[in-house]
């Protein structure tokens, strides 16, 4: 229970008579909460969810209420509107004429996606008047609720759009200021006073619009109009993007940069401008609190995960500058906090780039975390959980690897024994591959090299003559769904009917609503892997 006490404690633990967790990422509900004198109800303490939802909806809740569990309980609804409604309420009858109600709670966010749920069931009065008033104060606890929040969003609104009005107005002089500056230099002679001047002029300017884009960031967090936006990145461009631009900046103070990069270049799914903008943030920090000489440290590292889509990258930014004491470190996360003003330090800041940093770094599921000592440096920490591409090199190798493991422990000899089966692409090393994956499991094997050609074997053959078509989408001439439609629109139900497989290159290749429409009934990707190639004829073929 300890992982659930802060988010069970908030829902209150006396109002409910049981609550269960659901993984939506993983279908998977378990039970983390039941009263004693109640139990579960008998019902499962954990199992798939998507069964349990069925099972409990058909078993325990009268007809007319069903539908609305249903839509209620839906992943895809919870998705979209738990996050905005924060809690959803359903009273309905058990098949017994007992009222109950059920709440769908936020359980976990993670990079701005629910990832999971806590499904509750409330202690109501067996009176129907009670539960009825219940659900009047909750429809008005609801509408107040949306009206305030109504009130919030419109405050922040407002604040955002007169700072980004005030920014707008500022910058417009600011460039005339840095333009002319510029120009400037180039008229006066170097190392004289006036250069001096016109670069500390320089200094100011570029520090007023970097506060001025601080402000505007956290306004932008604050009210939810900062998105996380993923992409495939490769960590060796971002990392070298990076050294690129920090460079000139330690240059300017003759410090030394330097990048350790402990993790081969992995392909992933990330945020790449706030990746960016989260790593130059704690760069700078470093750059302005450090001596001129000393040398800033970017490491790059790569943990161990027990989810094989997934890497863990943790970014080090350290530094040997002034470092921070004990009391300010506490604090250093908070808005405008500064161990001392740019007055008393003589270093210019707004205080906003740490907390931004953090902000951020959550709101892409990770954390960012420090250790510091006064006047020796210090060491900021970044840890991101991020989705590896299909494509990442070193994902692909290790699936590989994993898959012909399995394809040898579990290949068994004969298991398609009696199994005629009908392969139709026009790649003959695709043909060729699957014709010795297919005998090697006992089974015969008939090839076709295009569409056409494999529709007209199936329209020949004797009825449940093939136990499967396994059909490559992407043929010139007619194409796997072309091939497929025509199959069945043969006259005769017995061969119109013959389980078909998809194959395609990628799974977004595979557009579900043509295999629908078509009624493919299974699909795998190239490169074929034997494992899933199996397993899926095993469950369609005849």
């Amino acid at each position: 229970m300890a992982k659930y006490n802060e988010a069970l404690y908030r829902a209150g633990l006396s109002l409910y008579l049981l609550i269960y967790e659901i993984d939506l990422d993983r279908d998977w509900i378990h039970l983390v909460y039941e009263t004693e004198e109640q139990g579960s109800f008998g019902m499962a303490k954990e199992m798939v969810y998507s069964e349990f939802l069925a099972k409990y909806i058909v078993e325990r809740v009268d007809l007319d209420f069903q539908e609305q569990q249903k839509t209620f309980g839906d992943p895809d609804y919870l998705r979209e509107n738990l996050p905005k409604e924060k809690v959803i309420k359903s009273s309905y009858t058990a098949n017994y004429g007992k009222w109950r109600q059920t709440e769908w709670r936020i359980g976990e966010m993670k990079g701005g996606e629910l990832k999971s749920v806590f499904f509750c069931f409330r202690r109501v009065d067996d009176d129907r008047a009670a539960t009825f008033r219940l659900r009047q104060e909750n429809e008005r606890g609801r509408i107040l609720l949306e009206m305030a929040l109504k009130e919030a969003n419109a405050a922040n609104q407002a604040k955002t759009t007169f700072l980004e009005n005030v920014s707008h107005d500022i910058r417009t002089p600011m460039n005339a200021v840095m333009g002319y500056t510029t120009l400037a230099l180039t008229k006066v002679e170097k190392g004289s006073e006036i250069e001096e001047y016109l670069n500390n002029i320089m200094s100011a300017s570029r520090e007023l619009v970097a506060m001025m884009d601080n402000l505007l960031d956290v306004t932008r967090i604050e009210s939810g109009r900062e998105h996380i936006v993923e992409s495939e990145e490769s960590l060796q461009s971002i990392v070298g993007e990076l050294r690129t631009t920090f460079l000139q900046v330690a240059r300017e103070e003759h410090q030394k940069f330097r990048v350790s990069m402990e993790t081969p270049d992995r392909l992933i799914l990330c945020d790449r401008g706030h990746l960016l903008q989260v790593l130059m943030i704690l760069l700078n920090n470093s750059h302005k609190y450090s001596e001129k000489g000393t040398e800033i440290l970017l490491t790059v590292r790569e943990q161990t995960t027990p989810l094989s889509s997934y890497v863990t990258i943790e970014f080090l930014v350290e530094d040997h500058g002034i470092g921070m004491d004990e009391a300010f470190a506490r604090k250093a996360f908070e808005p405008f906090s500064r161990e001392r003003t740019s007055k008393e330090s003589g270093i210019p800041g707004s205080g906003l780039g740490l907390p931004i940093a953090k902000q951020l770094v959550e709101m892409m599921g990770g954390k960012i975390y420090f250790t510091s000592e006064k006047g020796k440096g210090t060491i900021f920490h970044v840890l991101l959980d991020l989705k590896l591409s299909p494509d990442d090199p070193i994902r692909m190798e290790e699936e590989d690897r994993k898959g012909s493991l399995r394809d040898q422990e579990n290949a068994i000899p004969g298991i398609f024994a009696g199994h005629r089966f009908l392969i139709v692409d026009d790649e003959p090393s695709i043909l060729d591959q699957m014709n010795r994956i297919l005998r090697k499991y006992g089974a015969e094997v008939e090839a076709a090299g295009s569409g056409v050609v494999g529709t007209e074997m199936v329209k020949r053959s004797n009825p449940f003559y093939y136990n499967a078509v396994i059909m490559d989408i992407k043929m010139t001439g007619l194409d796997g769904y072309g091939a497929a439609k025509r199959i069945r629109n043969l006259g005769n139900p017995d061969l119109a009917g013959v389980p078909i497989l998809a194959i395609g290159v990628e799974p977004y290749h595979l557009d579900r609503e043509k295999m629908k429409n078509v009624s493919i009934d299974a699909y795998v990707t190239k490169p074929l892997k034997e494992s899933e190639l199996v397993r899926k004829l095993q469950e369609i073929s005849l």
